[in-house]
């Protein structure tokens, strides 16, 4: 799956441990993409992570791992209230102070950033949608994404 993607012509990757992979593969697809990102394998693309549910034995250490792996996206799959955001906020500032004790520097600035980054935005659409409104264009026959 890494192998193919690394050689895609792609701006971002998605990566998905969720859904595309298999209850007895999840742990080796998880150091799977840690090992690819640690060696650059996806340099110079946007790369998204969609992780395991907040209700699986795989939500914590999939976070852990890849809190702090060059990614643009962690994907958090079946949220259902602002709680379950902040377990994912508590889980990063934890890997974020593991690492900074071990030595290695976080990218993270601090858990204020951390939890306001995880907040819903909200649009001004009369249905009361809570993602940004985004159109998609073609440009040089590629197709784009842009946020309004």
């Amino acid at each position: 799956m890494l192998a193919k993607a690394a050689t895609l012509p792609a701006d971002e990757i998605v990566i998905d441990l969720e859904d595309a992979v298999a209850a007895e593969a999840k742990d080796s697809a998880r150091e799977a993409v840690v090992a690819a990102l640690a060696r650059g394998e996806l340099d110079g693309r946007l790369v998204a992570v969609r992780i395991n549910a907040l209700d699986t034995p795989w939500f914590e250490p999939d976070v852990m791992a890849l809190a702090e792996a060059a990614l643009a996206t962690l994907v958090v799959p079946k949220v259902e209230s602002a709680a379950d955001t902040e377990r994912v906020a508590g889980l990063l500032d934890r890997a974020g102070s593991a690492t900074t004790a071990s030595g290695r520097s976080t990218r993270r600035s601090s858990s204020r950033s951390t939890r306001r980054s995880l907040r819903p935005r909200r649009s001004s659409s009369a249905r009361g949608r809570s993602w940004p409104r985004s159109t998609r264009r073609r440009d040089a026959g590629r197709w784009s994404s842009t946020a309004r």
